[in-house]
């Protein structure tokens, strides 16, 4: 704006003319932008945008001052501790009547982070249980080393399949959006189970040896042994001898629990076979003459399989003379066409498996003397 100045006096004399050009300006004004919460500890920026005056040049005053990171510049970062109402005064270096507004911040607790968990140290497979103690939680979010985050505020529970250590952290968060965090290191011991084995000596064995030495081969720090010789008696030595029956043959199922120093428990089942005692006698001569006595000839076997019995006479020419599958028919001297046969020298073959785990199969060649 230009304003025109002169002056005159009584008798209507005037003087020259003067001009004179004012700038105007706006009064001054500040608007506050910025965030009205924050959790304890955090901080935030609070910007002031200044309006009118000289339009640059403006000086900013905050107060109070304390927790501030400068309370002379635009933009302030504020670390209130408790609720407070921050005031920014505005001046320009025209000398404006300065300009102030006010900011509050409100500050909001923090939620605390807690929990409990029983079962800290345990053997494969482990199961714990975790348990949010935390005040002012509204969400919270589990995190276990080498696991999915779980995110649940009600009791967990969790199994390790792998031993070693593991780490907890608890994360909470506050129906505003604070959170806090714990974090437990190495929290939960899970270890591994020992490996129990163990040697059987003689096995399998016949009725007529059943007496077996058995030997732990567990491996792990055991200190405790627990067996059990097929429910028939039990043991607790590292290393016993135990007497199965010997009346017949059988199938045992002996079992071994070992403990090792940290509690943890195992066991292994073995079988025990205990055959029968194969043994096989074959006449070198009889004397079919239809006295009574040494009639007839056959192999005599015990403990061998019904099912895998056979015997073959031979004439010299090498013709076969008798055959049989049947261990109880005995040869009578006669050929299969039912004549007789002369004093002299037969062979023989007989051929034979054993009732037993291990189906040995026997085969023997001789000859037989025949005499009337």
């Amino acid at each position: 704006m230009i304003y025109t100045v002169y002056s005159s006096d009584k008798n209507g004399c005037s003087s020259n003319t003067l001009q004179m050009k004012v700038n105007l300006f706006d009064s001054l004004s500040v608007d506050i932008i910025g965030e009205p919460t924050l959790c304890r500890g955090d901080n935030l920026t609070i910007t002031a945008r200044a309006k009118g005056g000289t339009g640059s040049n403006y000086k900013y005053n905050w107060l109070p001052f304390y927790n501030l990171s400068n309370a002379f510049i635009k933009d302030i970062i504020a670390s209130p501790t408790k609720n407070t109402t921050y005031t920014v005064r505005l001046s320009d270096s025209c000398g404006s009547p300065f300009a102030e507004n006010l900011h509050k911040i409100s500050v909001l607790e923090l939620p605390k982070a807690r929990f409990k968990v029983d079962n800290e140290v345990g053997c494969v497979p482990h199961e714990i249980y975790l348990e949010s103690q935390s005040i002012n939680a509204s969400s919270c979010i589990w995190n276990i080393k080498g696991y999915n985050k779980i995110e649940s505020c009600e009791p967990i529970s969790k199994s390790f399949s792998i031993a070693g250590s593991y780490s907890v952290e608890l994360k909470v968060f506050s129906i505003e959006g604070c959170s806090d965090s714990i974090l437990k290191t190495d929290l939960i011991t899970v270890n591994p189970l020992p490996e129990p084995n163990f040697s059987a000596s003689p096995n399998p064995t016949t009725t007529i040896n059943s007496t077996i030495k058995f030997k732990d081969l567990s491996e792990g720090k055991i200190i405790s042994w627990s067996w059990n010789f097929s429910s028939i008696d039990t043991s607790f030595k590292p290393n016993p001898t135990f007497h199965f029956p010997d009346r017949e043959k059988g199938e045992y199922f002996v079992r071994l629990d070992v403990v090792d120093v940290n509690n943890c428990t195992d066991f292994l089942i073995e079988k025990i076979f205990i055959d029968p005692h194969f043994s096989l006698y074959i006449p070198n001569s009889f004397s079919p003459n239809g006295d009574g006595i040494n009639d007839t000839w056959r192999p005599i076997s015990l403990g061998f399989n019904y099912d895998s019995y056979n015997v073959q006479v031979f004439d010299r020419w090498g013709n076969l003379i008798f055959i049989s599958s049947d261990p109880t028919e005995s040869w009578d001297g006669l050929t299969r066409e039912g004549k007789e046969i002369s004093v002299g020298v037969y062979s023989y073959r007989v051929s034979i498996g054993e009732d037993s785990s291990k189906k040995n199969n026997h085969e023997r060649i001789g000859k037989i003397t025949i005499i009337k």
